[in-house]
């Protein structure tokens, strides 16, 4: 499976931006990236969100700008909605006054992640209630609001992109890991569709992701051991198996060193957060 980046035609489109809805069953892996920057708001569902080498949960309410080439995908398992407008930069920047907008673009070189804004969220929500003009002047009133607004930013700093060939391997390795998360999964198998020993291989996905592969694949199984925690009853044992951990104990190590927490203790505040 040899992947492409991802053309989105602005400038054909005589549109320095765009806006659509994505309304479906589940967010299915597509990592990609493009030269576009993109703003995305989650207003239904959850799952697991990739933001160069950053893997974190998503819930809705979220709103992440994701700048120029940097890799990202979310991926759920529930119906969910996401709200997402692709820009041009540059065309934004030409306008003399919104040239204290560059700052906040150059910070979102690394995925940022904002605080809970409801001013944004309505004006995003109504983006397809609007004219073409009246999109491009919510657009600026939108990030007008957010250069002010607090935020994280996601991916590491060190993080390199991976390009040409490289890109296109990265994107095979990763897409085989999240067809199917769940089963086992071992670098040498890895390691073989690279064409590639183990020890090269783990030096070359560290180079071009940021990330060891045991660490990729280990925060992808918590991530939605975390999901099945919150929404099923099964025991925690039985989850630990279904998300492909070897034992019980490896299970338990793992997820604490991820989520600083063990799975009982977990399942437990989510437990007591929905009883307040």
């Amino acid at each position: 499976m040899k992947s492409e980046r991802e053309i989105i035609k602005l400038a054909e489109s005589n549109r320095s931006f765009q806006y659509f809805q994505r309304m479906e069953a589940g967010f299915t892996p597509y990592w990609h990236f493009h030269p576009e920057m993109e703003l995305t708001f989650i207003s239904k569902g959850n799952g697991v969100r990739y933001v160069g080498d950053s893997i974190l949960p998503f819930d809705k309410n979220e709103l992440v700008l994701v700048g120029e080439n940097l890799p990202h995908q979310w991926i759920s398992s529930v119906h969910s909605i996401a709200h997402v407008i692709q820009f041009q930069k540059n065309d934004l920047l030409e306008i003399k006054e919104l040239r204290h907008l560059d700052p906040l673009f150059k910070r979102s070189k690394r995925g940022l992640l904002f605080d809970r804004h409801e001013s944004v969220e309505t004006i995003i929500q109504s983006f397809d209630q609007r004219s073409k003009i009246g999109q491009l002047a919510a657009l600026i009133n939108l990030f007008d609001l957010l250069t002010n607004a607090p935020y994280k930013e996601l991916s590491s700093q060190n993080h390199l992109m991976a390009h040409g060939e490289n890109y296109d391997k990265i994107q095979y390795i990763c897409q085989s890991v999240l067809k199917d998360p769940c089963r086992k999964i071992s670098i040498g198998e890895m390691a073989d569709k690279a064409h590639m020993t183990k020890e090269s291989f783990c030096r070359w996905f560290k180079r071009e992701t940021g990330n060891t592969f045991i660490n990729y694949l280990n925060t992808t199984k918590v991530e939605i051991a975390s999901r099945l925690l919150i929404e099923r009853t099964d025991s925690i044992s039985s989850i630990a198996f279904e998300v492909g951990f070897k034992s019980i104990s490896q299970f338990n190590r793992v997820f604490k060193q991820k989520k600083g927490c063990s799975p009982r203790e977990f399942r437990k505040s989510i437990y007591k957060e929905s009883q307040n």
